[in-house]
C-alpha cells in the first residue's frame, strides 16, 4: 500500500467517523435530505420528472412507470445500501455491485421493453 493510499484511508475513516457522529441527531432533516439526493442526482443526469412526482413515488412506494423514474428509484436504492458499504475498500466488484443495486430495475425494464417490441412490416 503507497503511503498516499494510506493517509487517504486513514484520513477518509476519521473524517467519516466524525461526520456520522454529528449526523446521528439530524433524524428528520436527514430523511428529507436523503430523499431529495437521488432525485436531484437523476435530475442532473437527465431524468424528466418533478420533484413533487418523484418524491411521492418513493414516499409511497409506488413503482416507477418511465425509464426517469427507474433511474430515481434506483439512484434511492443505491443511496440507501451506501452507509452499510462505506468502510468496504472501492474496487471493481464493488463498482459492479453499485451498478447493479443502481441500475438493476431500469435495466430489467429496458429488456423487456426490448423483447416485445415488434418489427414494423
Amino acid at each position: 500500500m503507497s503511503v498516499c493510499e494510506l493517509v487517504d484511508k486513514r484520513a477518509t475513516r476519521l473524517a467519516l467517523k466524525e461526520f456520522t457522529t454529528r449526523l446521528r441527531g439530524a433524524g428528520k432533516e436527514l430523511t428529507a435530505l436523503s430523499m431529495d439526493e437521488p432525485i436531484t442526482s437523476s435530475q442532473l443526469e437527465g431524468a424528466n420528472t418533478t420533484m413533487l412526482v418523484a418524491r411521492d413515488m418513493l414516499e409511497s412506494g409506488r413503482a416507477p412507470r418511465t425509464e426517469d423514474e427507474y433511474m430515481i428509484a434506483g439512484n434511492a436504492r443505491l443511496m440507501a445500501e451506501i452507509p452499510e458499504l462505506i468502510q468496504e475498500p472501492l474496487t471493481p466488484d464493488l463498482i459492479r455491485r453499485f451498478h447493479a443495486i443502481g441500475m438493476g430495475e431500469l435495466t430489467m425494464q429496458i429488456t423487456v421493453l426490448e423483447n416485445s417490441a415488434t418489427p414494423m412490416m
